[in-house]
């Protein structure tokens, strides 16, 4: 594939819908359409992916607005978490927790938002603050069970080693990478057909080959390159056709030897695969991969196959998914967040002339 692509093609980055979700406790887990839907409360999925994507904003753009979100997003996290280190994630609108404990991906993005605080060019204390929050946690993603809450762990150790560069961060990080490059090994001597880490593709799939590329830059070791890059491969074949990205649909999970579900394509996924291509390109300098970036953004503006219009840009939100009937016309946090992770990772490639 060759493609040139230039920042007159993209949308200006808008934080207006995100805003329009947020409120003094946090931000609303969905949208009725546009409108926030206050009975759906608040996640910490979303408050710490929110998070992320303020902090990117501010290192680009070194603005207040993203900066004092930053900060209430923050505040959300420090309100859910427990005690003893673990997080609630499920709050409803009258801020009573919904649950004894939030899911272990839940956790891992929390960390995640965490440590990316560590890592940005933000107020002191705040940082201070995900610190605290971070280290009272981090201790409970050593049992994580679920592979993508090991990823999302991942990054952030990631970045708090980037801050405080520690042997025994390192050494957690490849704890947590161990069973996933395990299961990975027993899968693709099977077979060369299936280089993945688990017999099936379900959701947020590009970031467990993501996982493997942090501990490559932190560590140099070469096997966290291969199978970042033989993952990636595997994935880039089930996902792009024909020129476009064409998602795993979560109507039915694809297992191995199984079919592909072509609907419901998530934000989320495509998002993953923006920027796990963008790090494959940052690492090898290899354009390829510079070029499956561009592509699976622009499934948020209608390269998709059904050439639909994803990302409203008079609102400044993303749709919930593409479905059999069309675009999924809710609007909730998960997907504007995702689109604008995307967002941000193109703009920090033009910005960079990394295109």
């Amino acid at each position: 594939m060759r493609f040139t692509f230039t920042a007159k093609k993209f949308p200006s980055i808008k934080l207006d819908y995100l805003k329009t979700l947020t409120d003094d406790m946090g931000l609303l887990q969905h949208g009725k359409y546009s409108i926030p839907d206050r009975k759906s409360g608040y996640t910490t999925d979303d408050n710490a992916r929110a998070l992320i994507v303020v902090l990117n904003h501010h290192n680009l753009l070194n603005d207040d607005e993203s900066a004092d979100l930053a900060g209430a997003y923050l505040e959300f996290l420090y309100y859910a978490q427990r005690e003893d280190g673990k997080f609630h994630n499920l709050v409803d609108y009258r801020r009573d927790f919904l649950d004894e404990e939030g899911s272990e991906d839940s956790q891992g993005r929390a960390l995640w938002g965490c440590g990316c605080t560590l890592d940005a060019k933000i107020y002191h204390n705040v940082q201070k603050l995900a610190k605290e929050l971070f280290e009272k946690s981090v201790t409970w993603s050593l049992d994580f069970k679920s592979f993508r809450a090991r990823a999302y762990t991942i990054f952030g150790l990631y970045h708090y080693y980037r801050k405080y560069p520690q042997q025994d961060i390192l050494e957690k990080m490849k704890f947590l990478l161990k069973p996933l490059e395990e299961v990975y090994q027993r899968e693709s001597s099977k077979t060369q057909e299936w280089k993945w880490f688990e017999p099936y593709l379900t959701y947020d799939n590009a970031r467990l080959s993501q996982a493997f590329f942090c501990l490559y830059e932190v560590t140099k070791e070469k096997k966290y390159l291969q199978i970042g890059l033989e993952s990636l491969e595997f994935l880039s074949k089930l996902s792009f056709v024909d020129n476009k990205l064409v998602l795993i649909g979560q109507e039915k999970w694809y297992q191995k030897d199984g079919k592909k579900s072509l609907y419901d394509q998530q934000p989320i996924d495509a998002a993953a695969m923006v920027e796990l291509n963008f790090q494959a390109y940052r690492i090898t300098k290899d354009k390829k991969y510079k070029e499956k970036a561009f592509v699976s953004f622009e499934w948020f503006l209608g390269r998709n196959i059904q050439n639909a219009v994803i990302y409203d840009e008079q609102v400044g939100a993303c749709f919930d998914g593409l479905t059999p009937e069309g675009v999924n016309l809710n609007q909730g946090a998960e997907s504007t967040v995702s689109y604008l992770l995307a967002r941000l990772n193109i703009e920090e490639m033009i910005r960079n002339r990394k295109y």
